[in-house]
């Protein structure tokens, strides 16, 4: 079955005229089938990352165990781009977000010491961008945000590494370090704890 499918996407994204000729498809049920097919890769790929989601609600953030920001994703990175004085037109695809609560402990491991063979790999998952993977890792535990720490802060650092890296072209690593660890400060001042960066 993915085999017909997979020609039915290659079929339709060449040659959608020939797709409705061969299969009854209009150009927009084509393109439907081939956002469709790249979704199912797309949630594939995630998987073999260690996403594993879950459609019920987290016990974990039920109980204040768990944290989500309180900025959406998007806000927290249109941000930092701005902040750092990126090219806000980048045509760029963001880099999944997944939250250690649905995240296989393993296969993070492994994706992790892969892209770090350098560094000793953490017990837990741990907040990380990981650029060989196009993915951010996302520490949610409540526990490791003391102080003024916050969840959204710990994202901003990560999207800064990825817009240093892809948006703004820059390899240094120790520059994309300091990058990071500037506008994660930065927005733990800028928008603290239970502020979101979308209402500014």
């Amino acid at each position: 079955m993915k085999r017909i499918l997979a020609a039915l996407v290659v079929l339709a994204v060449v040659a959608p005229v020939r797709a409705q000729d061969f299969f009854g498809m209009t150009p927009d049920e084509a393109a439907g089938l081939v956002a469709q097919a790249k979704a199912q890769q797309r949630e594939d790929y995630l998987r073999s990352l260690g996403w594993e989601p879950s459609r019920l609600p987290s016990l974990g953030r039920a109980l204040g165990l768990r944290v989500q920001p309180a900025s959406g994703q998007n806000c927290i990175y249109d941000a930092v781009s701005a902040h750092l004085g990126a090219n806000p037109d980048a045509n760029v695809e963001f880099p999944a977000v997944l939250y250690a609560v649905h995240v296989d402990l393993s296969r993070y491991q492994a994706a992790y010491k892969s892209q770090f063979p350098g560094k000793p790999v953490p017990d837990s998952v741990q907040t990380a961008y990981l650029p060989n993977y196009d993915v951010i890792y996302l520490d949610d535990v409540s526990g490791d945000y003391t102080g003024a720490a916050t969840i959204d802060a710990a994202l901003a650092g990560q999207y800064a590494r990825f817009i240093d890296g892809t948006v703004r072209s820059i390899s240094d690593s120790s520059r994309i370090d300091a990058d990071a660890a500037a506008v994660q400060a930065w927005y733990q001042t800028q928008y603290p704890a239970g502020t979101s960066s979308c209402t500014r």
